[in-house]
């Protein structure tokens, strides 16, 4: 993760996450994609329906944040995480 895109990392790493415990990250992505209520935007696309969801989440080490995951749906509901950002509060 720290070496493909320092910049999302630092968001990522500011609430206690990195390489080491990439499975805990994983897995808080992965629930973020059932919180439909927490929709913020979605666009229908050629490839699909992108849906920006948007919750504040508590970081491994007790910090909070802002995390921002862009997800797109092809028919039926095959999900595919296009991006996801982390904004520290600080």
């Amino acid at each position: 993760m720290t070496k493909l895109d320092k910049g999302k990392a630092k968001g990522f790493n500011s609430l206690g996450y990195n390489t080491e415990n990439k499975e805990i990250l994983s897995k808080l992505l992965l629930e973020q994609a059932d919180h439909c209520e927490d929709i913020t935007k979605i666009i229908h696309t050629d490839w699909g329906t992108k849906y920006e969801i948007v919750r504040i989440i508590k970081g491994i080490n007790g910090k909070q944040g802002r995390l921002i995951t862009s997800w797109e749906v092809k028919g039926g509901n095959s999900k595919r995480l296009v991006t996801a950002i982390m904004q520290p509060f600080k």
